[in-house]
């Protein structure tokens, strides 16, 4: 249904009453996992700063899962948000079209992690930025301002940007992107289509394809590049070393 949104549970709980529910289930109400198997040592004491923002879209079904990862970005680095949704209309969602409008007006780039064959690395794009060049922008298209005048002018080195990344199984997140594909990639507006490269793969479960890989591992890759520090990408990476091997104990599949 169009605009579905997660919400939460239509049951009156009092906060003390979730507490207790919590307790018995003995879960952690930071990392969401059983308590046996805490990921909170493995959080900064304090979530480390970034230069840009990192906005997720999640898709209902994978708050839901077991080994959903992007809850950890968010413990992570301090300007992270996860929006809950199927659809994401500026009306019910800000967020993006604030994104959307800095990109368009200039002001800051939109970076749409979502492989593809009009995707482009995120280093080569990067890098084409730093220097001063345009790069793509808008599945393929120049970025810019578009037209003659686009031509002419460079974009300058960024200092800051929006990173927006789809979470859910390839199904849901090829359906989420169709839905916004228009709107967060127009044409002759600087926002660039971007995918990551693994070097070093972390497996949780059976991925569709070769260089598959977590929301929090691609996250974690892409702010590599972007912030140029690896103390970031550091950070994220240990609440997935320590998750794995956990369910190394647990599933034959993870080898």
């Amino acid at each position: 249904m169009e605009g579905d949104l997660f919400c939460a549970s239509s049951y009156a709980f009092s906060d003390e009453d979730a507490e207790i529910e919590e307790r018995k289930r003995g879960q952690c109400n930071e990392c969401s996992r059983p308590a046996s198997v805490c990921l909170c040592d493995t959080f900064p004491h304090t979530p480390l700063e970034t230069k840009g923002n990192v906005l997720i879209l999640q898709h209902p079904f994978e708050k839901k899962r077991k080994l959903a990862t992007a809850l950890f970005i968010a413990k992570c680095i301090r300007n992270c948000e996860i929006l809950i949704g199927r659809r994401f209309p500026f009306v019910k969602f800000p967020q993006l079209k604030e994104v959307t409008e800095a990109a368009k007006q200039g002001a800051v780039p939109l970076f749409v992690m979502y492989p593809g064959p009009t995707s482009e690395p995120i280093e080569d794009v990067v890098e084409r930025l730093n220097n001063g060049g345009l790069g793509q922008g808008a599945d393929g298209a120049d970025g810019g301002d578009g037209g003659h005048q686009g031509q002419q002018q460079q974009q300058q080195p960024f200092s800051k940007y929006n990173l927006l990344v789809i979470d859910g199984t390839w199904q849901e997140a090829r359906e989420m992107f169709t839905t916004i594909r228009e709107h967060v990639l127009p044409p002759q507006v600087p926002s660039y289509r971007v995918e990551i490269s693994i070097d070093e793969e972390f497996p949780l479960r059976t991925e569709p394809a070769s260089g598959c890989c977590t929301t929090l591992e691609a996250v974690a890759r892409a702010l590599s590049v972007l912030e140029r520090s690896p103390e970031v990408e550091d950070a994220l990476l240990k609440p997935l070393v320590k998750l794995v091997s956990i369910q190394k104990r647990y599933s034959p599949a993870v080898a």
